[in-house]
């Protein structure tokens, strides 16, 4: 499912960003090699936060870096309910995995009981063999 979803994003992406380097079918492939390498020459200029502050600065790619104050302009209760919201997530998730873990060691015990009996029996045909062989050996002899 994730990679189905990854999938998805990276078309999408792909196809603005296609759309966005498309050149008109009109130009010459002389104008279009130029246009290409101008375009690819040319860096767009940086904008700038919505308060103007030169520590947030957006980036070509569209990404604000974490600003110099880190998290302190963002509101307490905000941070609460984001975290609030990912440990019930996280809890839930941990919960289907100690489940899942549990049924996983059951089934490496019932395994391991099962290894141990076909042992007891592969022991006890054993010394039956080797008996049988004794006295197979021992009727010969005699």
């Amino acid at each position: 499912m994730k990679l189905l979803s990854a999938l998805v994003t990276f078309v999408a992406i792909t196809r603005v960003v296609n759309a966005g380097n498309q050149i008109p079918a009109s130009r010459s492939d002389h104008h279009l090699a130029e246009s290409t390498t101008e375009t690819l020459s040319q860096e767009r200029p940086v904008k700038r936060g919505p308060h103007n502050e030169p520590n947030q600065i957006t980036t070509n790619a569209g990404l604000k870096p974490v600003p110099e104050g880190g998290l302190s302009n963002i509101p307490n209760w905000l941070i609460n309910g984001w975290v609030k919201h990912k440990r019930k997530r996280l809890n839930a998730k941990m919960e289907v995995l100690e489940k899942q873990l549990r049924d996983v060691e059951d089934r490496l015990m019932a395994i391991d009981n099962e290894m141990n009996r076909y042992s007891a029996e592969l022991a006890e045909a054993w010394n039956r063999h080797k008996e049988s062989y004794k006295s197979k050996r021992d009727l010969i002899l005699a």
